[in-house]
């Protein structure tokens, strides 16, 4: 298993088992970025590499002080299902899944 921050592509990598799994963001400021969208392989029915992944992002951004806005359904999702993260959340941006 591979996890990375590439800062020049804005995005996280994790390689999993043979499949690449990522999310994409863009600075919408120093510390504020939006998380737009997140790559998951179509032949992958187990989310634990999109857990992974996602848990690591929020661990960065939580451990840098950058504060998120979650545009990305895969992201949203996850923020709804741990609500302990939502420290993390660009207020007064709120998170509503649709």
């Amino acid at each position: 298993m591979e996890l990375f921050h590439d800062n020049i592509q804005h995005k996280f990598v994790l390689t999993h088992d043979g499949k690449e799994f990522s999310t994409s963001y863009r600075m919408l400021g120093h510390k504020f970025w939006d998380f737009y969208y997140t790559t998951i392989p179509n032949e992958v029915i187990d989310e634990s590499g999109k857990e992974i992944l996602l848990n690591y992002v929020l661990d960065f951004v939580k451990a840098n002080h950058i504060k998120i806005r979650a545009t990305c359904l895969s992201v949203q999702e996850f923020l709804v299902n741990h609500k302990n993260l939502k420290e993390v959340l660009y207020h007064p941006y709120s998170l509503k899944l649709v």
